[in-house]
């Protein structure tokens, strides 16, 4: 399911705290076309819980979570797979953290 994964700028845990990760909104566009919507709760009722989880899996079988280690928490909105032509565009909104943009180089399949 996931083709790529795009990073954004890093948010402290502090600032995180602040963010309302279970009710900001996610919208996929693709070429002005809302393509997928959702909101962080799609992810076991807030992307925190999906973390937690994982944090306590690993800590029973002794392995535990290194510092640093990147973690996505699972996906609050998805899209269709679908055809992109070389200069079409592709934007995540997270309402509250931002957005970012991918600009398509070739045509492609996603």
């Amino acid at each position: 399911m996931n083709v790529a994964l795009l990073l954004g700028p890093a948010f402290s845990a502090a600032e995180m705290k602040a963010k309302d990760l279970a009710g900001a909104k996610v919208e996929l566009i693709a070429d002005g076309v809302v393509g997928g919507a959702g909101t962080g709760a799609d992810v076991l009722g807030d992307p925190i819980n999906s973390l937690c989880y994982l944090a306590n899996a690993l800590g029973r079988t002794g392995d535990g979570l290194p510092a640093g280690t990147l973690i996505t928490t699972g996906a609050a909105a998805v899209m269709q797979p679908t055809e992109y032509k070389a200069g079409d565009t592709v934007v995540a909104k997270f309402d509250g953290i931002g957005e970012l943009a991918l600009n398509i180089a070739a045509d492609a399949k996603m």
